[in-house]
């Protein structure tokens, strides 16, 4: 995978959150990290982004939307209770809070009354850092 293509996968996910949870208000933060410890180069793409306000239902029913929405895309997760702080949550591959696939790939996503929040690592790929200021890096 390049890291074009790796970039396109996670905002395409972010996307599609934001579209299930609603587009507006969101603080967001995307960077690129070093990663891998075969002694290559190599990045990874992530985003962290968080939204407070009124959720277009109840957080159960936003995030059995995302589940859906992952569902067509192959991504198997359900909605579990995080009970150490109250929010319904996803996580992949392995519940909320449950690690990343062996290249880094994983995420939490997170929903409670007036908030929602996400977190997305994506797939360590081979390359540089993109420089700031350009397409990758902007």
């Amino acid at each position: 995978m390049s890291r074009t293509a790796a970039k396109a996968d996670l905002d395409d996910l972010y996307a599609m959150v934001q579209k299930s949870v609603g587009e507006d208000d969101w603080q967001t933060e995307h960077r690129w990290v070093p990663c891998g410890s075969d002694g290559g180069r190599a990045v990874q793409y992530t985003i962290d982004g968080a939204r407070k306000g009124t959720l277009p239902g109840s957080p159960e029913e936003v995030l059995e939307r995302i589940v859906h929405s992952l569902s067509d895309r192959g991504v198997d997760v359900r909605v579990q209770h995080d009970a150490s702080n109250g929010q319904s949550v996803i996580g992949y591959p392995n519940g909320c809070n449950g690690g990343t696939e062996a290249d880094g790939y994983g995420f939490d996503i997170g929903a409670a009354e007036g908030h929602a929040s996400v977190t997305v690592f994506g797939h360590c790929v081979a390359g540089e850092l993109p420089e700031r200021g350009t397409p990758l890096n902007p």
